[in-house]
């Protein structure tokens, strides 16, 4: 059963109870909260009035409406981090895919989608805050390159330091990178969602195969720059589980 914690909404909309109801069959009558949201939303930002009780519970309703669609789109809670990649299955194939590829394709990719959308993706990489994303609501995956300058105080052939302030997006299509399995640690990723970086932490798994990189932990301390490679493994081990 989900969670009953929005009876003020309950009782506005005259709905008794919310169920798990992945077994039985819809019928012709049923509304979705998630319906309900959509109309009153498209209301308020038409221009329209909406009444000021609704107004207070809609922080509460966004809630209720991305728990409602992770049932719709994955079944029983039990089971949602695993068919979240079956789900997003082939979108996370063509954003590796044109990351990994990033000297054949144009340097900025702009796609529409359903907010929907935007809500799986973020729990499929474990930073869903719950709440169904807002109007006009976008998500930003950003590959930068990391700029490695040798030291002044030693000879140009000893090992060079990584400075993480200087990276650039704009060296991505230099025709001295190719990007093999064996460089993904000169990339890194960072995920913007409404104009802030998020922290990445829940992706950085310390077991991961090819951890080889000059920069400390402590360094990352906020985890919103992340090496490519944490994402490119993360979303490689989930599909070989499927």
């Amino acid at each position: 059963m989900l969670s009953n914690n929005y009876s003020p909404i309950f009782s506005f909309i005259g709905v008794d109870k919310l169920l798990d109801c992945v077994e039985q069959r819809s019928t012709d009558y049923d509304c979705p909260i998630y319906f309900v949201r959509d109309d009153y939303l498209a209301r308020k930002y038409a221009g329209f009035p909406i009444p000021d009780e609704l107004e207070k519970l809609l922080p509460e309703m966004h809630k209720l409406c991305s728990e409602e669609l992770l049932h719709e789109f994955l079944g029983k809670q039990k089971d949602w981090e695993k068919n979240v990649h079956i789900v997003l299955s082939d979108l996370f194939s063509l954003i590796l895919e044109n990351m990994i590829n990033y000297q054949k394709v144009p340097q900025f990719h702009l796609y529409s989608c359903h907010d929907s959308s935007i809500m799986l993706l973020l729990f499929g990489l474990n930073v869903f805050d719950g709440c169904w994303p807002p109007f006009a609501a976008d998500i930003i995956f950003e590959l930068y390159t990391t700029a490695s300058t040798s030291s002044p105080t030693t000879p140009s052939s000893s090992s060079s330091s990584t400075n993480l302030s200087i990276m650039k997006s704009n060296t991505l299509h230099s025709d001295n990178i190719s990007l093999t399995n064996n460089n993904l640690n000169d990339l890194w990723f960072r995920l913007i969602y409404l104009g802030k970086p998020l922290s990445l932490k829940t992706l950085w798994d310390l077991s991961y195969s090819n951890h080889n990189h000059d920069l400390d932990h402590h360094q990352l301390s906020d985890y919103t720059m992340i090496p490519f490679i944490v994402l490119y493994e993360y979303i490689n081990k989930a599909k070989k589980k499927l």
